[in-house]
């Protein structure tokens, strides 16, 4: 349901929006589908919603970006999806036109390890309940260095800007990751996760 959440802000924007199954998905991969039905540019499968074309977004002058989200581990019926998607989504890539991944590692990182060299996933989001069951409501979104800078943030809050004045609302954000940190985060709940980390590495749990 996050992921979907993801696509309604997408769709809000006015974004060209598909959900695809496995199979729509890997026939997008393997090239044997066309932009219309999940192929090449557009998006990656079963019905288009939403509104914009792939030829419109495709005739800007400047890059395009779409994104990929997809699940590790479904985390209701326990399927595993292939972590090869994300180098294989990378390859979609030219240009003009960037493919970008974010993996929802959320169910998958409390029994499997996950090697970011690997899965280069530019977003990947995890759950630290769902690993240690404790703290509550503290989790991390993992973004590689390049895709930081194609965020475009709208809304700042206290900590998330060096300086901000009411004319024009202007400011000025900080560095990643700290201006994607609007008011005053959970110190106390992170805090605790040092034990968690530490009751893993004794039980040589999975390690990301």
């Amino acid at each position: 349901k996050s992921v979907l959440g993801v696509g309604a802000y997408a769709q809000d924007k006015g974004a060209l929006l598909s959900c695809a199954d496995e199979v729509d998905i890997e026939q997008w991969l393997d090239g044997s589908s066309s932009p219309s039905n999940g192929g090449g540019g557009g998006g990656g499968g079963g019905n288009l919603t939403g509104t914009g074309s792939w030829q419109a977004m495709n005739s800007s002058v400047l890059p395009t970006y779409s994104l990929l989200a997809y699940p590790a581990k479904d985390n209701y019926e326990g399927v595993l999806y292939p972590l090869d998607w994300v180098k294989k989504a990378h390859a979609k890539s030219t240009a003009n036109h960037r493919w970008l991944v974010l993996l929802d590692a959320a169910a998958y990182v409390p029994i499997h390890p996950l090697d970011l060299t690997e899965t280069p996933a530019d977003f990947v989001s995890i759950s630290f309940y769902k690993v240690f069951g404790y703290p509550t409501g503290v989790g991390a979104l993992v973004v590689r260095k390049d895709a930081a800078d194609v965020l475009h943030k709208v809304y700042f809050g206290g900590g998330a800007v060096d300086d901000a004045t009411a004319e024009d609302i202007w400011r000025l954000l900080s560095p990643a990751p700290a201006r994607f940190q609007d008011g005053t985060i959970d110190f106390l709940g992170i805090a605790q996760l040092q034990f968690g980390f530490d009751l893993l590495d004794k039980l040589k749990g999975p390690q990301v």
